[in-house]
């Protein structure tokens, strides 16, 4: 805020109070031509400010000569009279000679010294100083009935402001222009103290200014242009060496960083946020040392929230850095302290919770600026990533903005400010950082595992109406924080209400800083979502053709709101058909205003599904291979895999007895064990078995003949001649898996498995290693030392194999020694990881 006093004096002839005619003057004429001639060195001992040596060489200090330009000497009416400039510091009249001002003080030195110069030295001559241009000078008060003084002291001393302060001025200006396209923050990192004439006469400005290059820019194009047929100028280009380049302590980042520096006593001074800083100049005459100038240091910018800093606070602690710059200056901070604006606390509350990106983030009461004047938030976040971040200032801005322009509720002042503060940068450094986005992350995880259409939001509200027709559930002391969510099956809620409850205790085990609420809860009214997953689902087992394979494991809604389908396909074609089939759904009204927009209504189209490709009949091979390793799969020999309506994973086989639980957990187990390749094949509810069935076919599986004739002899006599041909061995093996689905408890067969393995097995030497390593375990553990038949089972494995000898029993032998060492130390059976 300006004090500056506006001088508009017209231009008078106080010097005629100076002037006295001359007694006896001699040849004024060659007096005012030898000085004419003398100009140059005449302006340059002004400029000197030093008069001329006295007897002794010592030379005297009168600075106020280097306020004088002299343009000429002439003679008129017997005297030389004097053209120029006389920068008037106004010094105040005094007691005893209360009518002499500041050039009368210096008349009688600097007239011997241009005789002197002149080479005129003691000629009796007088100098007519009246059409001498006067700048600046001051007024003094003067008491009524004192017509003297009003004619003299009272009246206005010049039509020109001082040059200094004309650019002072000019410079204020520019720095506070209302158009931003004409404002120059350069033009207010600089005080101007004084002027003086060099020694070729031109106008020389004095003061201090910013390093930075720009402000001595504006000084040469805006300061120029400020003293434009002002007299002080002249026809030589104005010169701005003397102001001095310092370090400036006292621009605007540098205050912005002290405030934010202050302690926790004088915290409050961090909501100050100081938009522009800028001397002021005044020529009253006031100042002791400058004897022209009164310097104001002006601290504007905006005071956020209700805390009511006085303007004395923030003074105390700029005033020491303005004076170390100009000692004399006062610092006034009323327009930064003035009309404090609230914290936009309600209404950011509102636009945060329209924004997903923003989930968890509650906005309190508290802002501050922070050391690069960027707005500093207070409240709480969810350990915000980068585009949140962004989200956030955004948002906020946006806000902002709105406030500025709502005039009608904030008023004309304040809606000024909120567009001010629109500008400026945003940190969450101020909010509490904590684990809420955990919350959320655990419960989306939770859902898209265990549940199919689920959308979920958690944010904060401070009034339950924003959420009265929506299914929801308030954290108890949690803050304000509600979990917003929808559904596809009723059944869903009380699970999602139960989880939620038992994660926040799990991370805010004290609960949350409490807000108040306001409003009334609703009754959670909100329709069912139509059941998208369901629908693929339904479309998927209409047609096991075209969809074998094909497995909506899940179907959910990332934090985004876009819905994902996730499951697996049999092959990468399938995909692309199930992006088809997803834009037909989207496209129609059921499915798109439900799965496929926004809150807002804005689209959300589906992504290209791209469901991992596993293969069926990889999975039944190997688990054809695996499942044999196990005692609890005897009597079963898997035949056949798919999918039903419900999405069970089912496998076809034939089974002797009846299949068991034992039998569908194993293999679920086997299925979906971590390591699994097949593990994304089986859908997992919660606290519920894995969607696996087995389902068994009728018939025999073998010619009744081979069940029919089973001896071990007959067998071993198979595997014999199993090397003859094709058809030989196609009967061993024929017998083999006959007995291993009717008689599994006999080691025998198994250990001729391993004989026809370990000769005939897969052409992968891996799986065939495997193979035989698989059917020795089970041997092993058929004849084990606890078994209570064990002796005689290896006696009636030594019989079927008596005929199998040579180099490759004695193989086999010392593989079976192997596996009986490993299985002693604990080896496990094959697993669908490891088979080849």
């Amino acid at each position: 805020m300006s004090r500056s006093i506006p001088v508009r004096w017209p231009a008078l002839g106080l010097f005629v109070a100076l002037w006295a005619p001359g007694a006896g003057a001699q040849d004024a004429a060659q007096i005012a031509t030898d000085a004419q001639a003398k100009l140059g060195e005449i302006q340059k001992a002004l400029a000197s400010g030093k008069d001329l040596p006295d007897k002794d060489g010592k030379q005297k200090d009168v600075p106020d000569w280097q306020r004088l330009r002299i343009d000429g000497f002439k003679a008129a009416g017997g005297q030389i009279k004097v053209t120029g400039v006389f920068l008037d510091p106004g010094i105040p009249p005094t007691a005893s000679d209360p009518w002499s001002p500041t050039f009368g003080a210096i008349r009688n030195d600097l007239e011997k010294m241009i005789l002197a110069t002149a080479n005129r030295a003691g000629a009796n001559v007088d100098f007519d100083w009246r059409d001498l241009t006067r700048v600046g000078g001051v007024t003094r008060a003067v008491p009524d009935g004192d017509w003297m003084g009003r004619l003299f002291g009272g009246r206005p001393v010049s039509a020109h402001l001082p040059p200094h302060v004309a650019v002072q001025a000019a410079a204020n200006a520019a720095g506070g222009a209302k158009d931003p396209a004409k404002r120059n923050p350069a033009a207010d990192r600089l005080v101007l103290t004084g002027a003086r004439f060099g020694a070729g006469g031109e106008l020389i400005l004095v003061g201090l200014r910013d390093e930075d290059a720009a402000v001595l820019a504006w000084l040469a194009g805006g300061g120029a242009d400020a003293l434009k047929g002002h007299p002080a100028a002249g026809a030589k280009p104005v010169g701005w060496g003397g102001v001095t380049a310092a370090e400036w302590a006292v621009g605007v980042p540098a205050l912005r960083r002290l405030l934010a520096a202050t302690d926790d006593n004088e915290k409050a001074l961090r909501r100050l946020y100081v938009d522009r800083a800028y001397f002021t100049v005044e020529p009253t005459g006031a100042d002791p040392d400058g004897r022209w100038n009164r310097f104001v240091f002006q601290v504007e910018g905006i005071q956020i929230g209700t805390g009511g800093v006085v303007e004395e606070r923030p003074r105390k602690v700029i005033e020491p850095v303005v004076r170390s710059l100009i000692k004399t200056a006062l610092v006034d901070c009323t327009a930064l302290v003035e009309g404090a604006v609230p914290d936009p606390v309600a209404a950011l509350r509102l636009a945060v919770a329209k924004s997903k990106k923003l989930d968890g983030v509650r906005v309190d009461p508290g802002f501050y600026f922070g050391p690069k004047g960027e707005l500093v938030l207070a409240g709480i976040q969810p350990e915000l990533d980068a585009p949140a971040r962004e989200e956030l200032e955004a948002v906020v801005r946006t806000t902002l903005a709105a406030s500025g322009r709502d005039t009608k509720t904030h008023g004309e002042f304040i809606a000024a400010k909120y567009a001010q503060l629109a500008d400026r940068p945003v940190s969450a450094a101020g909010m509490t950082p904590l684990p809420i986005g955990k919350v959320i992350r655990d419960l989306r995880a939770w859902a898209i595992r265990y549940r199919d259409d689920v959308r979920l939001r958690l944010y904060f509200i401070d009034d339950l109406q924003t959420v009265a027709d929506k299914r929801h559930i308030v954290a108890e002391n949690g803050g304000g924080l509600v979990l917003v969510y929808q559904i596809a099956d009723a059944a869903d809620g009380p699970a999602i209400d139960a989880r939620f409850n038992r994660l926040f205790a799990e991370h805010f085990p004290k609960g949350l800083p409490d807000i108040k609420l306001s409003g009334t809860a609703g009754k959670n009214k909100e329709p069912l979502l139509p059941g998208l997953t369901a629908e693929l689902r339904r479309v998927v087992a209409s047609d096991p053709k075209e969809w074998y394979g094909v497995l909506i494991a899940r179907g959910s809604f990332d934090a985004a709101g876009r819905y994902t389908v996730a499951g697996a396909v049999d092959a990468k074609a399938q995909n692309a058909k199930l992006g088809a089939l997803l834009k037909r759904l989207a496209a129609d009204d059921k499915w798109k205003k439900t799965y496929f927009a926004s809150e807002t209504g804005d689209d959300l189209p589906p992504d290209a599904p791209d469901l991992p490709v596993i293969p069926m009949a990889e999975m039944l091979d190997k688990v054809r291979r695996v499942t044999p390793a196990y005692p609890v799969f005897d009597g079963l020999r898997v035949e056949k895999v798919g999918y039903d309506a419900r999405a069970n994973l089912v496998f076809e086989a034939h089974a002797v007895g009846p299949v068991t639980a034992d039998m569908e957990g194993k293999l679920a187990e086997l299925l979906v064990d971590p390591k699994s390749p097949f593990r994304l094949r089986v859908i997992r509810p919660e606290q519920e078995r894995p969607k696996v069935q087995i389902k068994p076919v009728s018939g025999p599986p073998y010619p009744d003949d081979q069940v029919a004739n089973f001896s071990l002899a007959f067998g071993a006599r198979l595997l014999a001649k199993a090397g003859a041909g094709a058809a030989d061995r196609a009967a061993a093996k024929a017998w083999l898996d006959a007995a291993l689905l009717h008689y599994p408890n006999e080691a025998a067969v198994w250990f001729l498995s391993a004989q026809y393995n370990f000769l005939y097995g897969d052409e992968n030497p891996g799986r065939r290693h495997q193979m035989v390593r698989r059917d020795l375990f089970r041997t092993i553990d058929l004849e084990g030392v606890l078994a209570f038949n064990g002796p005689a089972q290896r006696k009636r494995r030594y019989e079927a194999a008596r005929d199998f000898q040579g180099t490759a029993r004695n193989e086999l032998e010392e593989l079976w020694l192997k596996c009986f060492r490993e299985a002693k130390d604990g080896a496990k059976p094959l697993t669908l990881d490891a088979v080849e």
